[in-house]
């Protein structure tokens, strides 16, 4: 007998409990009519795998993305013909793409970055010989060191000027220390 009652409160609450699903089922359907409700219940009601992981990656601030997120493209972009999508690229890379804002040209014009208007939104496109191996092997090493180069120039990545800018930095900084 105390079977019977034990099983009957326990259909007695997943009847209950099929109810509120189907209430909220219908609720999430008249909503947003023409999507799948199921699927937006389920993807509601199931918990995180593990709410505490920060999200650490090479593609985030080494905070992580829920403490530091990174930004976003903030246009339409390719590379060599490709689009990029912002989850593919490091915090840096998406700031350095976002940091050209202008068409730039380098290497005797044989790197370019194009910012075009397509209506209201703006896309950018870098291209830079990559058709063969020989033109591949000749890029620098970094996605990062192609797209300053586009920006700032040839003399922002040449190893000399860098050598002396940091030497520079060097002096400034002793003699803001010795002040």
């Amino acid at each position: 007998m105390a079977k019977e009652s034990t099983e009957s409160a326990v259909i007695a609450e997943m009847r209950e409990m099929l109810a509120a699903q189907a209430a909220q089922l219908a609720a999430l359907q008249a909503q947003s009519p023409g999507t799948d409700a199921l699927k937006l219940l389920a993807e509601r009601s199931a918990p995180r795998e593990n709410p505490d992981y920060n999200e650490v990656s090479v593609f985030t601030h080494p905070e992580g993305q829920r403490k530091r997120p990174k930004a976003e493209l903030s246009r339409e972009t390719f590379f060599c013909g490709s689009r990029v999508r912002g989850d593919e690229l490091t915090p840096a890379e998406i700031d350095a793409f976002n940091a050209i804002t202008v068409s730039r040209t380098a290497r005797n014009g044989t790197w370019t970055a194009e910012v075009k208007q397509n209506g209201q939104a703006q896309q950018l496109y870098v291209t830079v010989p990559s058709r063969t191996v020989d033109e591949r092997m000749e890029l620098p090493g970094s996605l990062l060191l192609i797209l300053r180069e586009l920006r700032d120039g040839a003399a922002s990545v040449d190893p000399m000027s860098l050598a002396q800018e940091v030497a520079q930095l060097k002096e400034r900084l002793a003699a803001l220390d010795a002040a």
